[in-house]
């Protein structure tokens, strides 16, 4: 390998270096900050379903197997004393999460069976009440919104 050869930099020429090292690192910083900037506070200007899955249902049916599935919730942490049971917990609160998408989008009977497996999970073989899903599947295969094609 050959050796480098060194050059000696004017200081006008020096300058120049410097002013052009300044302005890239300076570029460089800028886009990381922006990046950093978007990551923190980009996910809060969502207003999607999927950010909104966390929200209370609006539609009555779902309402109220909403508040059957949080009081089962409720049941099942207090009366645990293990923390084998977090794991349990968290599954639910994601299948709570699940169900009310599916609430948001118009899919009741999806969001029953969700609601539905929620309380026999928390409360086992003694739930005496079930919840009734009256809505038929081929419904809710249709989408909430009108699909129309123009060609």
């Amino acid at each position: 390998m050959r050796p480098r050869i060194h050059v000696l930099l004017t200081p006008n020429d020096q300058l120049v270096v410097s002013t052009w090292s300044r302005r890239i690192g300076g570029a460089v910083m800028t886009i990381l900050v922006i990046l950093v900037a978007w990551q923190m506070f980009g996910r809060y200007g969502n207003s999607g379903i999927a950010a909104n899955a966390s929200e209370r249902p609006s539609d009555p049916t779902c309402i109220a197997w909403d508040t059957r599935a949080s009081e089962a919730i409720v049941s099942f942490v207090q009366g645990s004393r293990q923390d084998i049971n977090l794991k349990h917990v968290s599954d639910m609160i994601a299948q709570m999460r699940r169900a009310r998408r599916n609430c948001q989008l118009g899919w009741s009977h999806l969001a029953c069976e969700d609601y539905r497996t929620i309380v026999h999970g928390a409360l086992g073989p003694r739930s005496d009440t079930s919840l009734e899903c009256r809505s038929t599947i081929a419904g809710d295969l249709e989408p909430p919104f009108d699909v129309t094609t123009t060609r």
